[in-house]
């Protein structure tokens, strides 16, 4: 008896301690193969920050957090800004969606700030299945002053066809689907 109550006392803890993870949606494997009832965004997302060493996520980062409605539901899928990897793919639900808020973690994963993103970034875009869709190339920077963390975004920039042709050399079974730019704020 004692056991089950230790135990229902570490995963009410553990849900109060995850409660404020940003749940980055993770990209999609290099070798995953196509789904065709899914449609996909992709982009460059990547950010300078220092290192977190003790932290759970290694680094503080931020994210691009888009809700779509589709025929079923209604999912936010939150992209997640790398160090490592910036190239991120993210598979999707076809349906409507729109750019809703930016997300900002520190090096534990810890929600530190939620902004809505300004007007006209992304209006409601349709995103059809069996497409890729590029959302543009976004450059960052995280930084702890004294007692908080800061994020900005540098430079966001349209290379399309660049990042098209990374795509398809690093995500080769996505080269067979039809892309589309569709940048962040241009469409």
């Amino acid at each position: 008896m004692r056991i089950e109550r230790i135990g229902a006392v570490v995963a009410v803890c553990l849900t109060f301690a995850l409660s404020g993870c940003a749940g980055y949606t993770r990209s999609i494997n290099k070798g995953e193969p196509v789904q065709p009832e899914a449609a996909y965004l992709y982009g460059s997302f990547t950010i300078n920050t220092p290192p977190f060493w003790l932290g759970l996520d290694s680094y503080a980062t931020m994210g691009f957090a888009i809700a779509c409605k589709s025929a079923r539901e209604s999912t936010t899928y939150t992209i997640r800004f790398s160090k490592d990897d910036p190239l991120q793919v993210i598979k999707i639900a076809p349906g409507q969606c729109t750019l809703r808020e930016f997300v900002y973690t520190d090096g534990d994963g810890i929600v530190k700030a939620r902004k809505p993103a300004p007007g006209g970034l992304m209006k409601d875009a349709v995103f059809e299945k069996g497409k890729a869709y590029y959302l543009g190339d976004y450059k960052a920077h995280a930084t702890l002053g004294s007692a908080n963390w800061f994020w900005d975004i540098d430079r966001a920039w349209d290379n399309y066809s660049t990042t098209t042709e990374e795509l398809k050399l690093n995500f080769p079974n996505l080269a067979v689907l039809e892309s589309e730019n569709r940048m962040i704020g241009k469409y």
